[in-house]
């Protein structure tokens, strides 16, 4: 005959323990309190990952928007304008042979006015090696650049941003 402190009331195959306080047992209580441990290293592991996968992204989004264009010999060609809160930045500005050199040129919109040379284009074959020079151009303003009268053709790379 059970004693009274292990009569189970309605429910065939409960533990004691359960029925006789209403909670459940120890072990099972171990077992959630394992998995909220767990689940918070997991986290811990995973937001540092999470921080360095979104700032990945970020880079490679706004990273390397430059534009880069060929010049045939003997051409003009106009770079987007430049407005009031904005500035271009010219990074690399080559030619193939040097006779004579390509020019950067730029002239105050709307009227026009004056065109000044910023920029002459680096002959990639001189000797000893030309300088690269880059230029940051700040709006308003209209680019054009000219390539040389040689046989080679110009390479321009180029940024446009706001201010």
């Amino acid at each position: 005959m059970p004693d009274s402190g292990s009569i189970c009331f309605g429910v065939s195959g409960a533990k004691k323990t359960q029925h006789r306080t209403g909670h459940r047992t120890r072990s099972h209580i171990k077992n959630a309190m394992l998995r909220k441990i767990t689940f918070s290293r997991s986290m811990k592991n995973f937001l540092p990952l999470f921080a360095f996968a979104v700032s990945i992204f970020i880079r490679t989004t706004f990273a390397d928007d430059f534009k880069s264009m060929v010049v045939a010999s003997g051409i003009t060609a106009d770079l987007p304008r430049i407005h009031g809160d904005q500035f271009m930045v010219i990074r690399n500005f080559t030619q193939d042979d040097g006779s004579p050199r390509g020019v950067v040129t730029v002239t105050k919109p709307p009227n026009g006015g004056t065109s000044i040379n910023v920029l002459a284009a680096a002959v990639l074959d001189a000797s000893p090696p030309d300088v690269i020079n880059s230029v940051v151009i700040a709006g308003p303003a209209d680019v054009s650049v000219t390539c040389g009268t040689t046989t080679g053709n110009c390479f321009i790379s180029f940024r446009k941003d706001s201010n």
